[in-house]
């Protein structure tokens, strides 16, 4: 290999011829050692960002989001108990006056004189559907689930209300028709 090197201070040029020797240093030098220098560099680098990563400071750093998430997840657990304890005293609160007003319904059916049959307050309302207790699909549901609850009180208390509606109508009735009805005997002079 021959290498021109060409000055301009003297206007000459000069001619190096390099050995089989010589080529492999000069590139192992132009090659090499920018290579191995980068090695180095980054080297050093990840090791410093590898201790910066696993330092003291980020690990409290990283302690204390977690903490932080850890109280946000047991107060939005806290809050969905106070939440669920609420609802089963409003859920409490509604069946007992939906027994009262089972009571009130059986006291105005005894009252009145109706057949017990004919309005039943003591018996939940029929749910109606072909399936039944015996077929092998019914499973019953051994999970709480609120919307059923309240589901299950709506129509209790819709099937009360028919009811109570209905035999209001019936008093009613039976007392406009003793009002209209003539009691003793009529005035034999005037």
């Amino acid at each position: 290999m021959k290498l021109v090197i060409v000055s301009n201070k003297h206007n000459r040029s000069r001619h190096i011829t390099l050995s089989v020797w010589s080529k492999a240093v000069l590139s192992l030098c132009l090659l090499g050692v920018p290579a191995a220098a980068g090695f180095f560099v980054g080297q050093t680098v990840a090791e410093d960002e590898q201790s910066e990563l696993l330092s003291d400071d980020t690990i409290l750093t990283w302690q204390t989001k977690v903490a932080a998430q850890q109280a946000q997840i047991d107060d939005l657990l806290e809050r969905e108990r106070l939440n669920r304890q609420a609802i089963e005293l409003q859920l409490a609160t509604m069946h007992s006056q939906l027994l009262r007003i089972d009571a009130l319904g059986e006291r105005l059916t005894s009252i009145a004189g109706i057949d017990n049959e004919e309005f039943d307050f003591s018996q939940p309302p029929a749910l109606g559907g072909p399936l039944s207790v015996s077929d092998e699909s019914y499973e019953p549901s051994s999970t709480y689930n609120i919307e059923t609850v309240t589901a299950n009180f709506a129509t209790l208390l819709a099937d009360r209300e028919d009811q109570l509606s209905v035999l209001e109508s019936l008093l009613l009735s039976e007392s406009q028709q003793r009002e209209t009805t003539l009691a003793g005997r009529p005035i034999k002079w005037g």
